[in-house]
């Protein structure tokens, strides 16, 4: 069984781009108004993808500036997946030439490693670019093309020194998988998942130690998704070991560690929920705003939380758009930063 489709689209929405605004026939209230809180988020930097490319902005969403054009990748180029490491000098992402958002394939799939010439920041320049072509993990059909959700997520460990990729993939070729790379996208380890199911659009964090990997599973018909654990193999021939947490999607750790924040659906209502990292429930905010709540991920301070939702556009209402949120967790106000299109 795989994911349900809308995780799909919400997260193409995000590739391809799309116009609008927040409300209906209105234009959305960006920006930070609590000078507190813009002050506090504008001191980190965000990444992000539209229909341009890849972006680079201050935590407030503020002071975009397009790091890589669409252009630069091909013919049809899309970049998905951004996120920096820790020391905020380097940037991954994943890249495809003539995207198909119908299909939701695309050609040349590739993982792509950026060096900074200093921290990420709105004047950030590239000092160098590294493409691996991603074929031999993720191969192409007889036509060519390969499929966007071969990669279901990817990260960087928190020393800086691999990368995780969470492949989804046919029991034939193994089945799904993460794939560890080395932080010049060389493939160094692949730890398989036990015959479980990634999510289609998933999230990878790695734990403190980076011994462990949190991250989402597909569920069954009555749960949305699995927030597990992946533990990597401690030795050579050791065999990496699943262990499930809590019903969620989008897992994504907190920076000191002690905190898994997701997507859960219970009662037909949508939340952020924050775990702790045996699974067990801390928090939940119930209802923040937009719809389709994917992809969270944390300011480095830990008090806010960043994510991606719909709204809806256009004399009717009919016409979706992805905005860019930050959930002030203290608070439990939400901001709305970035509209992707």
């Amino acid at each position: 069984m795989r994911a349900r489709r809308g995780a799909g689209v919400l997260f193409l929405l995000a590739v391809a781009g799309s116009a609008g605004c927040l409300m209906v026939n209105r234009h959305p209230n960006l920006g930070v108004p609590d000078r507190g809180a813009r002050a506090e988020l504008a001191s980190g930097t965000i990444v992000f993808v539209d229909a341009k490319g890849v972006h680079v902005c201050r935590g407030d969403g503020t002071g975009a500036r397009l790091l890589v054009s669409n252009s630069d990748l091909g013919r049809g180029g899309a970049a998905f997946m951004p996120a920096l490491d820790a020391s905020r000098r380097r940037l991954l992402f994943l890249s495809v030439e003539d995207l198909d958002v119908r299909e939701s394939t695309g050609r040349d799939l590739s993982l792509n490693v950026l060096t900074l010439e200093s921290p990420a920041a709105p004047g950030a320049r590239i000092a160098s670019w590294q493409k691996a072509r991603l074929e031999k993990i993720a191969p192409p059909g007889p036509n060519g093309r390969q499929e966007i959700f071969a990669v279901a997520g990817a990260a960087w460990s928190r020393d800086g020194r691999r990368i995780a990729l969470g492949l989804n993939r046919p029991a034939a070729e193994g089945g799904d998988a993460v794939m560890l790379f080395d932080d010049s996208a060389h493939p160094i380890l692949r730890a398989g998942l036990g015959g479980r199911d990634l999510a289609r659009v998933s999230a990878l964090s790695w734990t403190k130690d980076d011994a462990s990997i949190v991250l989402g599973l597909e569920g069954e018909e009555d749960t949305p998704g699995v927030v597990a654990r992946l533990d990597l193999p401690a030795a050579p021939g050791a065999k990496p070991g699943v262990v499930d947490l809590a019903p969620g999607r989008y897992p994504m750790l907190s920076p000191d560690g002690t905190r898994v924040a997701a997507v859960d659906e219970k009662g037909g209502q949508t939340s952020l929920v924050l775990l702790d990292t045996e699974g067990r429930e801390m928090s939940r905010f119930e209802r923040p705003a937009g719809r389709a709540l994917s992809r969270p991920f944390w300011a480095p301070d830990g008090r806010y939380l960043y994510y991606y939702s719909l709204a809806s556009t256009g004399p009717l209402g009919l016409v979706e758009i992805t905005i860019l949120r930050c959930l002030d967790t203290r608070t439990k106000q939400v901001y709305d930063l970035v509209r992707l299109g």
